[in-house]
């Protein structure tokens, strides 16, 4: 069986509701498919540390199955994670709220939301859009819940870049079991 080809897109968090879109990358509210090459990451801006700790812009995104291997594979047992946090020596928090819905101008704080687990969980703590656990097709019923990111950073952070294309990275992971 081949294994299934996942799609995050990501979208502007002020604008109109793209669900129905989600799939697609011709609504207003697309910004762009993230991947791991140049320009393809989840870009959460600067953060100013020098007075006290901040959190990033908020971003959001969701997946789908853009190819499914073959025609009755399924995603389930979905699970959001960081699997290496290694440029960072300080105080940082990786935020994250899902939601089936749309949340127009959603600011995700530190610590008023649950955190994108720094290993792999034991369980699925991502679901389908409409809160089952299971992903059956490539239509835009079939996507994740929107997935609402910041980073907070502590001022006991050091200067520089954090993550980017060739840069000492962070990088989310979708890691889901598939039959």
């Amino acid at each position: 069986m081949a294994a299934p080809t996942i799609v995050f897109r990501q979208f502007a968090v002020s604008g109109v509701d793209p669900s129905g879109f989600r799939a697609q990358d011709t609504h207003p509210s697309f910004i762009k498919q993230l991947g791991v090459g140049a320009d393809e990451q989840l870009d959460f801006g600067s953060n100013d540390i020098s007075i006290s700790g901040v959190n990033s812009p908020t971003r959001v995104a969701s997946a789908h199955m853009e190819a499914s291997g073959d025609l009755t594979t399924q995603l389930f047992n979905m699970k959001f994670w960081l699997p290496s946090v290694t440029s960072f020596e300080g105080t940082v928090r990786f935020n994250m709220l899902t939601s089936s819905g749309w949340l127009q101008n959603e600011v995700v704080q530190n610590n008023s939301v649950q955190q994108v687990p720094v290993t792999l969980p034991t369980s699925g703590n991502i679901l389908r859009q409409d809160a089952s656990g299971i992903i059956t097709g490539s239509g835009d019923a079939e996507v994740t819940e929107w997935i609402y990111l910041s980073v907070f950073t502590g001022t006991d952070e050091s200067p520089g870049i954090k993550g980017g294309a060739g840069q000492n990275t962070f990088r989310y992971r979708l890691t889901a079991d598939y039959y």
